[in-house]
């Protein structure tokens, strides 16, 4: 059996596509829970091996940009509020921003040791050198292990904001 390496075509007119997705995303209008959240399951595409190296970081710097935004709107009116951008290298399309509105559910978010999921720090990498991305926010890696009853699903999740 031959195989051909397709070439995706459109990746550009997607990408702007999911820009305009993100540029609509509205934050603090669901401030009575613990947190908001907001998903880029719209971006699909970009998971795919065929998917151009350059248009995967050009979505996450217009993730963290995005992240940015969230951060310098924020209402001066909240007790405790904090926003965090995750990119899973893995799924991209599972990336989040994340507003945190309840300071407990921030602080036991960071705790993912137990017998179903499991974060190890990545210490000796960074997301932002490999792919040549310059911003100002801190970043944090984890290599995220989820286990169920037959198999050991492994990603990569950088954390970026006010984390």
């Amino acid at each position: 059996m031959i195989t051909t390496k397709k070439k995706q075509r459109g990746q550009c007119r997607r990408l702007n596509k999911i820009f305009e997705q993100i540029d609509q995303f509205k934050p603090y209008t669901n401030t009575s829970g613990k947190y908001e959240h907001f998903h880029a399951y719209f971006a699909r595409f970009i998971d795919s091996k065929k998917t151009n190296g350059k248009v995967k970081t050009a979505f996450i710097k217009k993730w963290l940009s995005a992240t940015e935004r969230f951060i310098d709107e924020k209402p001066d009116t909240f007790s405790f509020c904090k926003v965090a951008a995750v990119i899973c290298t893995a799924c991209f399309s599972e990336s989040q921003i994340i507003i945190f509105y309840d300071e407990d559910y921030y602080n036991t978010f960071w705790d993912r040791n137990n017998e179903v999921q499991k974060w190890v720090k990545i210490t000796d990498f960074s997301l932002n050198t490999q792919r040549n991305i310059e911003t100002a926010l801190p970043e944090k890696g984890y290599l995220e292990f989820i286990m169920d009853d037959e198999n050991i699903y492994k990603d990569e999740l950088w954390f970026y904001g006010e984390i």
